[in-house]
């Protein structure tokens, strides 16, 4: 009888070891923290993954998720063999550039020492380093706390930042003052911008994988994306994105100075800018082909219209966009100073294809065409009467502001 009952107190301990480390935990208790690429949406699942010093798993994780659209978690009853987790946040989440939810659940996960801390932000530089960390705690024996640091700033380098304290990056936040916070919503927006949720999550495998045996960023297609990425984000569209999201939510928050970062990594990173809305210098017009190339009037180097004229009684030219997956384009004409007899521009809407075309403006001068394709718009029949001038404003990326402008002139006296 006392056989028995000594085999069960084993069986119970045993069993106790397995699930709960029968008391030798080096960390009990519940963990919190915030996901954020912007803010990650009610519904968001959480899971904590058990590690050893070596950060392998040990099998045991524990679940919850987000119950509100701040990003903000809570799992309770957490318990770690030595401390170390694997944090991993699945769902969606407001896209900082758009202004609207993602249209699809991206994964981001970070390493965590709880012996340390018991909260825990989830964001895109801890997603990024860690294996970088796992490559150099495994391969190369370091210590945790150095292996996140030296992982921390060379996902940093990759930006051309310089970490401005000593936080890490569990405990950045997009919602809050501060440099290292400015950084994190910078690269945010810099691997985000007219990406889906599909290409974003492409991106972001790709730069861990560059950087996970030698810390480096090697991939010319990598910084080039982010070049793209940078040099077409509209910083005041993210600005007044997070503020209204975060007033809508009822959240005390500062969106700190990223602009500032942005503006550096475009200055200062070598990678070149390959992307981007494009305006062939010439094109077809697509009912008259047999008079070859003429010069685009949306090319930003085309500013004299003259000695060519096009079917009909105007001088007809291709009028042409190249838009990009999530891009968004409109152009506005404006009139400028006296002009010829009728010196304008003519439009005719029938097959327009791509191009959204509001009403001639006559007390403004003023006319906007709005591009609603992705790939190649171009307007079917576009010319110019008379003798003039226009403005010609480009609003790029959803822009509010002209992203760029040029002045551009026509004579076509006998039109």
């Amino acid at each position: 009888m006392a056989n028995t009952r000594w085999s069960m107190v084993v069986g119970i301990c045993g069993y106790a070891l397995v699930f709960a480390g029968c008391g030798g935990e080096a960390f009990s208790g519940s963990i919190s923290g915030n996901v954020q690429k912007g803010p990650f949406i009610n519904g968001t699942e959480i899971t904590v993954n058990d590690l050893t010093e070596e950060l392998d798993q040990t099998g045991r994780s524990f679940s919850g998720t987000i119950s509100d659209d701040r990003g903000s978690f809570r799992v309770a009853s957490v318990a770690l063999e030595s401390g170390y987790a694997r944090v991993r946040a699945n769902g969606f989440y407001f896209d900082e550039t758009s202004g609207e939810i993602s249209d699809g659940p991206l994964s981001l996960v970070t390493l965590v020492d709880f012996t340390q801390v018991d909260q825990a932000n989830i964001n895109i530089l801890g997603h990024l380093q860690a294996p970088r960390i796992e490559y150099l705690i495994q391969e190369e024996g370091l210590e945790f706390e150095e292996a996140r640091a030296q992982a921390h700033q060379e996902v940093l380098d990759v930006f051309y930042f310089s970490a401005a304290s000593s936080a890490t990056a569990d405990e950045l936040d997009i919602s809050a003052e501060g440099d290292d916070n400015a950084m994190l919503l910078a690269a945010s927006v810099i691997v985000q911008n007219t990406r889906s949720v599909g290409e974003l999550s492409e991106l972001l495998s790709a730069i861990q994988t560059d950087l996970r045996t030698n810390g480096e960023l090697n991939s010319t297609s990598t910084g080039e994306a982010l070049m793209n990425g940078a040099r077409t984000a509209i910083a005041a569209n993210v600005r007044s994105n997070l503020e209204a999201r975060f007033d809508a939510l009822g959240l005390s928050a500062t969106v700190p100075d990223f602009e500032t970062y942005l503006e550096q990594f475009i200055a200062e990173a070598p990678y070149e800018f390959t992307g981007g809305i494009e305006y062939p210098p010439t094109g077809q017009l697509q009912h008259s082909p047999q008079l070859g190339e003429l010069p685009n009037v949306l090319d930003p180097e085309a500013t004299e219209f003259t000695d060519l004229t096009g079917p009909g009684s105007y001088g007809e030219f291709p009028f042409i966009a190249n838009l990009p997956s999530r891009t968004a384009l409109s152009v506005r004409l404006t009139l400028q100073g006296e002009v010829d007899g009728d010196g304008v521009w003519v439009v005719t809407t029938a097959g327009n294809q791509g191009w959204e075309v509001s009403a001639f403006d006559n007390s403004a001068g003023t006319q906007t065409f709005r591009a609603t394709e992705t790939g190649q718009n171009q307007m079917t029949h576009f010319g110019f009467h008379g003798t003039g001038q226009a403005l010609v404003e480009y609003f790029e990326y959803g822009s509010t502001e002209p992203t760029q402008t040029k002045t551009i002139e026509w004579d076509f006296p006998d039109g």
